[in-house]
């Protein structure tokens, strides 16, 4: 008896002492997050969100892990669209790409059932769709419809597609799902003018000033949505005057 309760004793210790390096490395990996999020330049977040991914693994540590590597894709992408990068450029930039992608799929895998990591990665699509990477528009907006299904009342990812279709020249699609963002929040101001510009790009000028004046009631002080409004007008009367000026000569 006195062999076994010595034996017992000394697994309890063993696991304690588990269960307490575990803690501490989480503990820890915080501070390291925290400098990552802080960092001055991308070296240093690099360094620090491998650290505390290095200590514990989680969902939020490997969102910012792909941004972080985001915002060094984006440091690294020619400004000039003449210069063609060196061989060692363009190894770096795949690798960065990489990286991005590899760490927001693997939030998605380590949490799939967390909306935030498919809208992340959602994001994350949507910018390299920006930057020109081949094959993400579909993507983006795949990974923002598995974000939905996870939240379906949250008007922001149905506007995200919305954006993303817009872009990519799915108007129609568009323009559904930003009547959806809208139709689960009637004061949705970003939905609005999304409306309106969709409606300013298939040449219903109306539509689009009526969008955007709907947007101004909501917040009447609104700088942007006062020059915007501005804009449609402007660009409404130059319209008819060409107009105008067309028939004049036919």
């Amino acid at each position: 008896k006195s062999f076994f309760s010595i034996l017992l004793l000394i697994l309890v210790v063993i696991l304690s002492v588990v269960a307490t390096f575990k803690y501490i490395e989480r503990f820890v990996s915080v501070s390291y997050f925290g400098k990552a999020l802080t960092a001055s330049t991308v070296p240093e977040a690099e360094n620090a969100i491998s650290k505390a991914l290095t200590l514990y693994e989680n969902d939020l540590y490997l969102r910012a892990y792909a941004q972080i590597y985001l915002v060094k894709l984006n440091s690294l992408v020619p400004k000039d669209a003449t210069v063609t990068p060196s061989d060692a450029d363009k190894a770096l930039l795949q690798s960065s790409l990489d990286q991005v992608i590899s760490g927001s799929r693997m939030a998605t895998a380590y949490n799939p059932k967390n909306y935030i990591n498919f809208q992340a990665l959602g994001s994350v699509y949507q910018s390299l769709a920006s930057l020109g990477v081949k094959d993400t528009y579909n993507k983006a907006v795949l990974s923002y419809q598995n974000a939905s299904k996870l939240n379906p009342l949250n008007p922001r990812l149905k506007l995200a597609m919305a954006g993303v279709l817009f872009v990519d020249g799915k108007v129609q699609e568009a323009k559904d799902y930003a009547n959806a963002a809208l139709s689960l929040k009637p004061d949705y101001l970003d939905a609005l003018i999304t409306l309106s510009q969709i409606a300013k790009s298939e040449g219903d000028d109306a539509s689009a000033l009526s969008y955007a004046q709907t947007a101004l009631s909501l917040s009447p002080t609104n700088a942007d949505l006062i020059k915007y409004i501005d804009s449609l007008k402007n660009f409404g009367a130059v319209s008819a005057s060409t107009s105008d000026i067309k028939k004049k000569y036919e």
